[in-house]
């Protein structure tokens, strides 16, 4: 697993999540009651980088994160996720990111925030936790 990009992307921890995705940035997959679970401990704007990993090889999720700790990053939360999609729609569009910092709890099983394109749109889903990935996924950090 290796970093394949990264990008600046500047966050505002402060903005309703809920009123992104209504202001029509993406299609959303996602219920209003999987939104209201959203939480972040971050306030104000900041610039952060995200690195984008990639893998060539089925991989787990957890073996993506140790990846990821190893090299002193951690993964996006959602809001990051977000504000990433909306200043790099082009890398939205062209292949699905995921962030697995954005851990929500659905019944028995969790799922992520991952960023997709509908229809060459950007778009917004869940994907379980338990998925094995496969090459064409990358995967949002930033540094620790």
């Amino acid at each position: 697993m290796s970093i394949r990009a990264t990008y600046p992307v500047i966050v505002d921890y402060d903005r309703d999540i809920e009123k992104i995705l209504r202001d029509d940035a993406y299609i959303n997959f996602i219920s209003d009651i999987v939104l209201r679970q959203i939480r972040t401990k971050e306030t104000g704007t900041k610039t952060i980088p995200v690195d984008l990993f990639g893998t060539k090889e089925l991989s787990s999720s957890d073996g993506i994160l140790w990846s990821m700790h190893a090299r002193l990053r951690r993964p996006l939360e959602a809001i990051e996720l977000l504000e990433f999609g909306e200043q790099h729609t082009d890398v939205q569009l062209l292949l699905p990111v995921i962030a697995l910092g954005s851990l929500i709890d659905l019944g028995p099983s969790r799922h992520v925030f991952g960023l997709t394109s509908w229809e060459e749109k950007p778009a917004l889903r869940l994907f379980p936790v338990s998925t094995l990935w496969t090459p064409e996924y990358y995967f949002a950090s930033t540094r620790v």
